[in-house]
């Protein structure tokens, strides 16, 4: 981490780039050029630790939309375009385990076990989990550590679930996922985790034909509302991690019919999870807000057992 360390500081001064744009005369100095020689050195040392992968693109993912004719795609990329860094597999595959390691032993998550999780058990045996919506693993950025701990989190979720699944009860417990931002990277990393990318996301309308986990913190609401619509006469089946279905159902988001149906006529019971704060103020804590207005959605005890 010393060597990375040297990289930042070695690193132009970001308005040198702007500079030259504007003034195509200045060159830059004989100290620039050192430092940009001994940039190009670290990081020849550094190839297969940690790639930087300098490439120019949008610095912000700001939203998803729905576009009915081309499906679930990334769309309005807005931001100045910047130079950002990509971790390299081995980096953010030891960042991922660092933020569940943190997990573990945070105040948070031992409320979680005893708020939510213990919720999720009373559900039956899930023996499925689909994940929409994660982010990018890879890139650093304050974005890529939500999308971190967020994994962290599933990932002891998932440990739970399998614990929970008596040996002989048919298959193994199935953990899928699919974002369309996911780069090749992203897949590789998540395949160390024995997490399997879908080639087919149906724009969230997936159909659980049995009880099943869908982990869709902070995504957009056009995918609960597909999600719930196709399953309208199966909400028993559903156990969602997301956020308060509520927002998505007043002004302008009441577009959302079958939402607006379910948070009005009280069908599903939304547990709040635990104040952000228990997180603490870490590398991977609270800062970086990864389950704010994140909730447990569930048929309520009472209808699930008519």
């Amino acid at each position: 981490m010393a060597d990375v360390a040297k990289i930042d500081a070695l690193k132009p001064d970001p308005c040198f780039t702007e500079q030259t744009k504007q003034n195509s005369v200045n060159k830059p100095s004989r100290k620039q050029r050192r430092q940009l020689k001994k940039l190009e050195q670290i990081q020849e040392q550094l190839e297969g630790e940690y790639t930087t992968d300098i490439q120019v693109e949008s610095s912000t993912l700001d939203e998803y939309q729905y576009n009915i004719d081309k499906g679930w795609s990334v769309m309005g990329l807005q931001g100045q375009k910047t130079l950002q860094e990509k971790y390299s597999l081995k980096v953010a595959q030891q960042r991922i385990t660092g933020a569940k390691e943190y997990l573990l032993t945070s105040k948070y998550y031992a409320e979680f076990l005893g708020t939510i999780y213990s919720r999720i058990k009373d559900i039956g045996n899930i023996k499925q989990v689909v994940c929409y919506g994660l982010g990018s693993l890879t890139q650093n950025t304050g974005n890529c550590v939500t999308s971190q701990v967020q994994l962290a989190l599933l990932l002891l979720i998932i440990e739970n679930l399998k614990s929970n699944i008596k040996q002989g009860e048919g298959p193994e417990l199935q953990v899928s996922v699919y974002d369309p931002v996911f780069t090749e990277k992203d897949e590789l990393v998540l395949q160390r985790f024995n997490i399997r990318v879908l080639t087919r996301h149906l724009d969230g309308a997936y159909e659980a034909v049995e009880p099943m986990l869908f982990y869709m913190p902070h995504c957009e609401g056009f995918l609960y509302e597909a999600l719930y619509q196709a399953n309208q006469k199966k909400l028993e089946n559903l156990v969602v991690i997301g956020n308060n279905l509520a927002q998505y159902t007043s002004g302008r988001k009441s577009k959302y019919l079958t939402l607006a149906e379910l948070v009005k006529e009280n069908k599903v019971e939304m547990v709040e999870f635990p104040a952000e704060k228990l997180l603490g103020k870490g590398d991977y804590g609270e800062k970086h807000h990864p389950f704010n207005d994140t909730c447990l959605i569930a048929t309520r005890r009472e209808q699930s057992k008519v």
